[in-house]
């Protein structure tokens, strides 16, 4: 990755909606229409991260975008992102 490039990674925090939000488990159309006819409002925590320093390793640059953000979250909500 050119080292004019900023990474900054963003955390977004379902709280305890993310194990119904996420989609990894069912086709992305059931999600879409079971998050669509929920009545109750999805509460959302956007953390805008620090930058990361530049690295030529795209999988190391991943692995440090990981590690931010899964510090960003509280911990009773990291292992449902691991």
């Amino acid at each position: 990755m050119p080292s004019e490039v900023t990474v900054r990674p963003i955390a977004i925090d379902y709280g305890e909606a993310a194990p119904e939000i996420g989609w990894y488990h069912e086709p992305g159309m059931h999600n879409v229409l079971r998050i669509l006819s929920r009545t109750q409002p999805i509460p959302v925590t956007v953390r805008i991260l620090n930058p990361l320093p530049a690295m030529d390793d795209r999988k190391a640059l991943a692995n440090a975008a990981r590690e931010a953000i899964l510090g960003a979250l509280p911990s009773s909500r990291r292992s449902a992102h691991l």
